[in-house]
């Protein structure tokens, strides 16, 4: 399910390197706001994570869509990704967010 409000359809893209260390976590995604600043399930619909790398597992990511509005939250597609060492050099991430589907790039 892709919902229709929110983030705006296209193509999502960054380019970077994951720092190598405990304690640090990496990510790439995007969320709506209520205009102040606000996050969460009562100022958004959608949560799209391109990149999520928590810096200990330098060799994947992970991508996954969540529902947070309405309540209660969901998510779906979480997926791992293996991958070289995102800490050795940089890399581009992408994302192509359409009404039927979300297709991640790397």
């Amino acid at each position: 399910m892709i919902w229709k409000s929110g983030i705006q359809n296209g193509y999502y893209e960054s380019r970077f390197k994951v720092p190598p260390g405990a304690g640090l976590h990496t990510s790439f995604w995007m969320m709506k706001h209520n205009g102040a600043g606000g996050i969460g399930p009562t100022a958004s619909a959608q949560e799209l994570d391109v990149c999520e790398n928590d810096s200990v597992r330098l060799t994947n990511y992970g991508v996954n869509v969540h529902r947070w509005n309405p309540q209660p939250h969901i998510t779906q597609g979480h997926k791992n990704v293996p991958t070289p060492n995102l800490a050795a050099t940089f890399h581009t991430f992408g994302c192509e967010f359409t009404p039927e589907k979300m297709k991640y790039y790397f």
